[in-house]
């Protein structure tokens, strides 16, 4: 997902990176596990995205009326490089995340029916 950078400023380092929701998984229950709600960001871009500093739309990052009022310029420097900015998108689709998931799912009942099935005899 994301060849493993953050979708906003491609940092690749894994200890540094999460999933993040686009939309929030308070605010939209029916999409808390649809693989096109979710982004790979850097951890301090899914902290501001939290906090609503950040917001993403149409694949696009925007900074809030939050960063503009904040007191802190460096605040508003590491934010707002990256206002319009597109996002990374992932190397493989939504869809294709599924299929991968149902494959994966599937795969894991055969092997637990097949793992106590031999415990069995």
């Amino acid at each position: 997902m994301y060849e493993c950078k953050c979708c906003i400023c491609g940092l690749d380092i894994e200890d540094l990176l999460e999933v993040a929701h686009v939309r929030r998984w308070s605010d939209d229950p029916y999409n808390r596990l649809n693989p096109s709600n979710c982004i790979l960001l850097r951890v301090l871009h899914h902290k501001v995205l939290d906090k609503e500093l950040i917001k993403i739309e149409n694949n696009k990052v925007y900074c809030t009326e939050k960063v503009m009022m904040c007191a802190s310029d460096s605040v508003k420097e590491c934010l707002l490089r990256f206002h319009g900015k597109r996002i990374a998108q992932p190397e493989i689709s939504a869809q294709q995340a599924i299929t991968n998931l149902k494959r994966y799912k599937v795969y894991q009942v055969k092997l637990t029916c097949y793992t106590e099935h031999q415990c069995v005899t």
